[in-house]
């Protein structure tokens, strides 16, 4: 592709800044970079790009993706005294936390914590033939710092 002086530098001067900025992410951790980062390229010209660039090639996709994600509810039921809940699992969630009210908007709900690997619990002592609403959602521990996702939709379920 030929630019106006028919050489095609220009191009070749973007793509040896994002090659630059690649390699710095590489070689040094962001929170290292601050302010601006100057870099020459072989032609000797200079090209000052700004730290939000540098911070926005370093984004986990992995976890950011994560978050975003939202626990479902696949099945609950009711048995004597209590209600079994069954959810779809997530090879990422280190845990599940599961929340339960008598109302739907949950004010005074009780959660229970499920490790990973498991797909279903049963909620015990719970009173016989009362309405209880349900809901789900995934914990992930990274270097320290918990993620949780958003609560699922919570479900109806009575107690038999």
């Amino acid at each position: 592709m030929k630019t106006r002086d028919g050489s095609g530098g220009v191009f070749k001067r973007i793509k040896a800044l994002f090659v630059m900025a690649a390699l710095l992410v590489s070689l040094v951790p962001a929170p290292a970079l601050a302010g601006t980062v100057t870099s020459s390229t072989s032609q000797g010209s200079k090209y000052t790009y700004t730290n939000m660039v540098v911070r926005l090639l370093t984004i986990n996709k992995k976890t950011f993706k994560w978050r975003t994600m939202k626990a479902s509810i696949r099945k609950v039921k009711g048995t004597r005294g209590a209600v079994d809940v069954y959810w779809a699992t997530d090879k990422q969630a280190t845990r599940y936390q599961i929340r339960y009210a008598k109302t739907k908007g949950m004010q005074g709900a009780r959660t229970l914590i499920c490790r990973k690997g498991s797909s279903c619990t049963r909620i015990k002592n719970l009173k016989r033939n009362q309405v209880y609403y349900v809901q789900v959602r995934k914990v992930h521990v990274e270097n320290g710092k918990t993620y949780y996702s958003s609560w699922s939709a919570a479900a109806r379920v009575v107690s038999r």
